[in-house]
Order: structure tokens, then sequence, then C-alpha cells
């Protein structure tokens, strides 16, 4: 008789803990009367499947393969000047019994919806906070302490708290596992919940981790300040490649094996100083001085007469003369716009020489156009006033018979669209 009595009483068992998981959970629109502290319920609604609309623009094929879920918004306050912003994001069906939090990326400002929308996709429940702010600057920290504490920590774990809250009021079961998810700001949030707050999570994932926060941002307002000081120091993206290039060759061998990384930058003591063009480049414009300009067409039009390359000149120039301020910020603006295979100099008359380097005359002449029109949309005269410089352009590419001097002769001032 022992036997059927065990069987009885495991069914009255079974059934008295599934009659009290019942009664424990909260339909979706019913957890808007849930009591969190320091926390307002802004909106619950079930959301069918395939049919969440992001806010912002987004991949909006990926949040149409989202299931059915609660979304829930809170707004959560702390303290007297918090205005915390959080998302937690309920599955419907198929809930996999877990709870994951997502990070954030920069300054924050934002809930996480691509995150939130991979972590419902396997099945979890998700959170996600905008760090009490709106808005991927720092212009919120000022004057408000308690909005930098909120960034700093305290947002994440009173997202994760409410979370939890919502989450066990709704399937009447707590999470048996929560997770955090983060990289970059993310992944410092995912070491700071560690250190602050162990019992928050059983595991993290702390990608890229955007720490120590201070000394990051120390350094990026140090590097702001030496690429920024003046024109001089600005490094034209079409010399990027060139200062790569030299940086491997200094340093990718360090390690024992040359494969194109560098496993170790602290070992890598590049000299800057071994790759400066000395008294070649314009200190005012980032480009080469004339003498240089015309070494570097030489030497282009022998490679091209030895192995068969193209080169095309172009020549831009402004039918009305041009404040000498204008025209050096024009030249500026070509140096930042130079590919690493290009070169280019501003003549004494304020017109600008460009050499497209292995270009056919098709290709110059659609970049031509285009830097042209960079130049007319880009540029105003210093009085303000008047419109927008419009240059005119001359263009023309290498022939068998041409030397550095016929060449040039071709582009010469002339509204000719190329020759």
């Amino acid at each position: 008789m022992k036997w059927p009595i065990s069987i009885s009483c495991a069914a009255t068992l079974a059934w008295a803990m599934s009659l009290h998981a019942l009664a424990a959970s909260t339909p979706c629109e019913g957890l808007s009367s849930l009591t969190l502290s320091n926390a307002t319920i802004t909106a619950v609604q079930t959301v069918a499947a395939g049919a969440f609309t992001p806010p912002a623009r987004g991949d909006g094929d990926a949040f149409k393969r989202l299931p059915s879920f609660c979304r829930i918004a809170a707004t959560l306050r702390p303290s007297s000047d918090s205005d915390i912003k959080i998302e937690v994001w309920l599955p419907v069906s198929g809930w996999n019994g877990k709870f994951q939090a997502v990070g954030n990326g920069g300054w924050a400002g934002t809930i996480s919806y691509p995150a939130m929308s991979r972590a419902l996709e396997h099945g979890y429940a998700t959170s996600s906070t905008d760090t009490g702010h709106t808005g991927a600057s720092a212009a919120f920290a000022l004057g408000h302490p308690e909005k930098l504490v909120d960034y700093a920590y305290r947002s994440e774990h009173e997202m994760t708290v409410k979370a939890k809250a919502l989450i066990t009021a709704f399937y009447g079961n707590e999470p048996s596992r929560s997770y955090w998810n983060g990289c970059s700001t993310g992944g410092r949030q995912a070491l700071v919940e560690a250190q602050r707050f162990p019992d928050d999570f059983d595991g993290i994932i702390a990608g890229a981790a955007a720490n120590p926060k201070t000394h990051l941002d120390a350094w990026r307002i140090w590097m702001a300040q030496a690429m920024f000081k003046d024109q001089a120091s600005v490094i034209p993206v079409g010399k990027f490649a060139m200062i790569h290039e030299a940086v491997l060759g200094a340093c990718d061998a360090i390690d024992g094996l040359k494969d194109g990384l560098i496993q170790d930058p602290t070992r890598c003591h590049f000299d800057p100083h071994s790759i400066e063009c000395k008294g070649m480049i314009d200190v005012q414009t980032g480009l080469f001085n004339e003498p240089a300009f015309g070494e570097a067409l030489a030497r282009a039009i022998e490679d091209c007469g030895e192995r068969g390359a193209r080169l095309s000149l172009a020549r831009f120039f402004f039918e009305e003369p041009l404040d000498r301020r204008t025209s050096m910020d024009a030249a500026r603006l070509i140096s930042r716009l130079v590919r690493n295979f290009d070169f280019a100099c501003r003549q004494d008359d304020g017109s600008i020489l460009f050499a497209f380097g292995d270009t056919e005359l098709r290709d110059a002449h659609v970049a031509a156009r285009r830097l042209a029109s960079v130049l007319k949309h880009t540029m105003l005269r210093a009085d303000r006033e008047r419109p927008g410089i419009s240059p005119a352009v001359t263009l023309a590419t290498l022939k068998p018979a041409d030397t550095m001097h016929t060449l040039l002769a071709r582009v010469a001032p002339r509204p000719v669209a190329a020759a």
C-alpha cells in the first residue's frame, strides 16, 4: 500500500506546485500595477511576433524575427536627480528560464534594442537601460553628479533588481540563471557589476571592456589635443596606410613571427621621425611643396615608362581671385582627401595640382569632379556673404611622348574639362 500512497503524494505535490505557480504569475498587462521601489512603470504591452519596431532606425529585418513578448518600460529614480529609463522583455512562450541583461556602448544614452533582440531570440528574458540620460556625449554629467553615478554603475544594478522582480511576477518563478552580456562600455559595466554587486549575476561576458574609464578618457583628450593642435598636426587619411606599413615593418617581428600582427603593442617603440618627409611637406597645407611635387611627378612619369603604369594630372583653379585664407583652407581640405597613391601641391597662384597615381583618365575625371564638388559645397569665402568657391578643373593623362613639362602645360589654367 505504500507505493500507491507515494504516487498519490507525488501527484498531489505536483498539482499544488502548479497551482501555486499559476496563482503567483501575473498577465503581461497586469504588470502595470506592480509596485517597485523608486520606480514608475510607464508602459506595458504584449507585442505580437514580428511586430516590434524600434524607436530609432535599425535592422528592421532582425526585429521581424522576434517572437511574441511582454514589453515593459519603466523610469527609475534612486536619487532626486535620477531619470533612468529601462525596458524589460519577457518571452510569452518558450522562456528558457534565464535572464540576460545587455550592456551599452560609448556614453550610452539609449536602450540597446539590437542586443535585447538577440537575447530574446534565444529564449532569454532580457533588459537594457539608457543609464540615466539621452544622447551619446558626456554633457549630461556637467553639474549632475548623481547622473554620473547612475551612468557609472547605479543604473545597471537598479535595472537588474527591477527586471528580476518583473520576471518573477510574470512567470511566477525567479530566473534559474542570470547573465550580463556587454562589450566596450558594456564590458566595463560587467566588470563594475562583478566588483560592486557580485550577487546580481551568475556569469558575465565582458567584451573589449572600456576600462579603466578615467585613464581611457584622459588618453582620448591627450590624443585629440595632439592630433588637432594645429593644421600641421592633422594626418591626412591618405597617409594612414603608409604609416601602418611602417609601424608593422618596425614591430611585426618582435614576437618572433612576421604575420602582419603586433602581438604586444607595449613592446613596439616606433619612431615616426623615421618616415618624416623632411623639407617636402608644406606645413600650412599638408601637401607637398612645389619642389617635392615636381620630384614626385618626375619619378611617377619615369615609373610609368618602366612598368606601364598610368598617371593622370588635374589642376583645380579659381577664376575669381581668392583671399589667402580661403585658398589655404581649400588646399588643406584637399590634403585630407588624398589617397595613399596620389599626391598634390598648392601653387603660388592658389591653384592646386593633383596627381592621380595608377589611374585611368576616366576614373581620374570622376574623382576630380567629386573633389571639385566637395570644394564647392564645403568651402566658404572669408566674408561668408558671397557663395562658396567654385573651382574649375583641367585634366590630362600621361601620353607616351610626354615629359613632365608637356604634361604640366596641358593642365595650364583654362576652362577645359579634360585633355
